[in-house]
């Protein structure tokens, strides 16, 4: 009998782990909650955040809706980010396709209707900047790949003219530049971006698989990323592109603790730009608490890449990183471990 108790036992234990985060013991929540306590306490009175303008206040939803926090109860003098998001919204999202982009993906986080916010349509207003003859969405690769993004998260489908100029724009090293000029060179940022629009999107193609292979070359020696290894202002690590790199490397599957340097991992690296209050500095030369820094760190460091949500008609999310674990396994399993448990407990009283 006390073998088939042993048995119970293991089974049960066995379930536990086989749905536990293959991370777990990593996993750096203590420094989510210092970096989210720093930047709550950063709130401006008419509820925005500082940085620069609405694209920071964003970042900061991105943060909260990351964590679990609903950003439309993060309040200050009655005003929430998402209010200070609605007052900015006319200039916002018709300043630029990816400020449009930005800001829906942030409202659709925020559980609101991107359709009519702020006295705009934000869907519309990436739509009306879509040019059929050429396939691309706004002005540059970074326009085009926050429209694709928000599309995504909003239901809508991406035209297969898109889909073939987004591929069109790749540069011969499988990045992409900001701004799509003759003489731009690729970065990570626009890269990480649009790797996470193509796996939103569902697509699996050949320029995806380029793309995620330029963005591993960018990696420095201490498992960070730096903004471009062919930039005039050095190539130092810095949290920003670290950030959206893990984004980037989590949507297409890869495991970023896996990714490893001779100094670390692109979460071991993140991790060492963070200061003692709380806050992430933007690289290590630069000590200053750096507000789009922490904010942007905190979606990196829980795994979650764009977009953090979707509306119900939206295209179908690709397979999840091993290392989150699975919405359906999880119950199921926990489930069958506490049967298990509570099996061998009564074997042990039979006995």
């Amino acid at each position: 009998m006390r073998r088939f108790r042993n048995l119970f036992t293991l089974l049960a234990v066995a379930c536990i782990v086989a749905v536990a985060p293959a991370h777990a013991a990593d996993t750096p929540s203590g420094a989510t909650q210092s970096a989210l306590s720093w930047l709550t306490g950063r709130q401006q009175d008419d509820g925005s955040f500082p940085g620069f303008g609405p694209g920071s206040t964003a970042d900061v939803v991105y943060a909260l809706v990351a964590a679990g926090i609903d950003p439309n109860a993060v309040l200050k003098n009655g005003n929430s980010p998402i209010s200070a998001l609605g007052n900015s919204a006319a200039t916002f999202a018709t300043g630029s396709t990816s400020g449009a982009g930005k800001l829906a993906l942030a409202v659709i986080a925020a559980d609101k209707d991107p359709r009519s916010f702020g006295g705009q349509d934000l869907i519309a207003l990436i739509q009306q900047a879509y040019n059929p003859a050429t396939g691309v969405y706004g002005l540059n690769p970074t326009d085009h790949a926050f429209a694709m993004l928000a599309l995504v998260s909003a239901g809508q489908p991406i035209p297969a003219a898109a889909v073939t100029a987004a591929g069109r724009l790749q540069l011969a090293d499988g990045g992409w530049s900001f701004d799509g000029g003759a003489n731009s060179t690729s970065d990570t940022n626009t890269a990480a971006l649009m790797i996470q629009a193509y796996a939103a999107a569902n697509i699996r193609n050949a320029t995806q698989t380029k793309a995620v292979a330029y963005l591993k070359s960018q990696q420095n020696s201490d498992g960070g990323f730096t903004y471009s290894k062919q930039s005039p202002y050095g190539t130092d690590t810095d949290a920003n592109s670290t950030a959206l790199a893990i984004q980037a490397l989590v949507a297409a599957g890869e495991d970023p603790y896996a990714l490893k340097q001779s100094g670390g991992d692109p979460i071991s690296a993140l991790l060492a730009l963070q200061n003692s209050s709380g806050a992430f500095r933007y690289q290590a030369a630069l000590t200053d608490d750096n507000d789009i820094a922490t904010a942007q760190a905190v979606p990196a460091l829980l795994l979650k890449p764009f977009p953090l949500k979707r509306l119900a008609a939206a295209t179908p999310v690709p397979a999840a990183l091993p290392a989150t674990g699975g919405d359906l396994a999880l119950p199921w399993a926990a489930l069958v471990a506490a049967m298990l448990l509570s099996a061998g407990f009564l074997l042990r009283r039979r006995a």
